[in-house]
């Protein structure tokens, strides 16, 4: 088994942030971390976003700045990627009303990507051939209108471990009857079949699941064992691997809100297994 890490490509990302007001640079940063260490987004650019706490509240905190300053100005407004083609008035700094005057935030799809774009009405004037911000302000008027887009789920994280087989040996030193002396033997061995692992996480719920095709367990600390296979299906070709039956499987969702989690279901199963005895002459 080998994992393989690659960066990103930046053009894939769940999350970006645009910004679409002339004179303006704005810094993002999750709610909660350093604002040092947040995203600094230029007019006429598209970073990529990544949440510095996954398992935190995902809310945005924007500072301002003027491109003849470097002082940024914040207002405490926080800003979501959970609604798609929700227009949202951008409270203006009190050192910025002029520059800021009648921007709002929107997000939006594009490809697989959701895209946080700040605009202002300016923009629309002074660059005409870029378009974007045009075509935003045509849609929305930045009056909080919307359109009926439907919104799509955004995956933070998507998961998935297939093991076709992994057996596990514990080896210790056992005394040999016959000879009297210490011996390093097999006492025991584990095979798990067909182990799945898969985890799901997006703005709407988190899905855990856990399967298991088949498992064997065989005892092997004495010679003369009346029961070398311990744990084994009673039934192994219900478990065959083109089949959907499964020995265990496990699944959790928690189902959330924007802000919290608000119902958690479980899912346990076990198929049946029996002891077999096996005679050893």
């Amino acid at each position: 088994m080998f994992i393989v890490i690659e960066e990103e490509d930046s053009e894939k990302v769940a999350f970006k942030l645009r910004n679409d007001c002339p004179g303006i640079i704005f810094r993002a940063y999750q709610d909660g971390s350093n604002p040092v260490n947040g995203a600094l987004v230029k007019y006429g650019s598209v970073v990529p976003w990544s949440w510095e706490f996954p398992n935190k509240r995902k809310e945005i905190l924007l500072d301002f700045c003027a491109t003849d300053d470097d002082r940024f100005f914040s207002t405490g407004q926080k800003f979501k990627y959970g609604e798609v083609n929700q227009a949202q008035r951008v409270i203006q700094p009190e050192h910025l009303k002029n520059q800021l005057e009648g921007s709002f935030s929107l997000v939006t799809m594009e490809g697989g990507s959701r895209v946080l774009t700040i605009v202002s009405p300016a923009a629309d004037l002074q660059n005409v051939e870029k378009s974007h911000a045009r075509k935003l302000l045509e849609e929305h008027g930045g009056d909080g209108s919307s359109s009926e887009q439907k919104e799509k789920p955004v995956f933070n994280l998507n998961l998935e471990v297939n093991l076709t087989g992994l057996g596990v040996s514990v080896i210790s030193q056992i005394r040999n009857r016959q000879t009297k002396r210490k011996e390093r033997k097999e006492i025991a061995y584990l095979f798990l079949r067909g182990l799945q692992f898969k985890m799901l996480d997006s703005d709407e719920n988190t899905i855990t699941q856990l399967r298991l095709k088949q498992l064997d367990l065989d005892n092997n600390t004495s010679y003369d064992t009346s029961f070398p296979v311990t744990l084994t299906p009673s039934k192994p070709n219900e478990l065959a691997p083109d089949s959907r039956n499964y020995f265990l499987d496990v699944l959790i969702c928690q189902k959330k809100n924007s802000d919290v989690k608000i119902e958690n279901s479980h899912n346990l199963s076990f198929r049946f297994v029996t002891l077999k005895q096996f005679n050893c002459y």
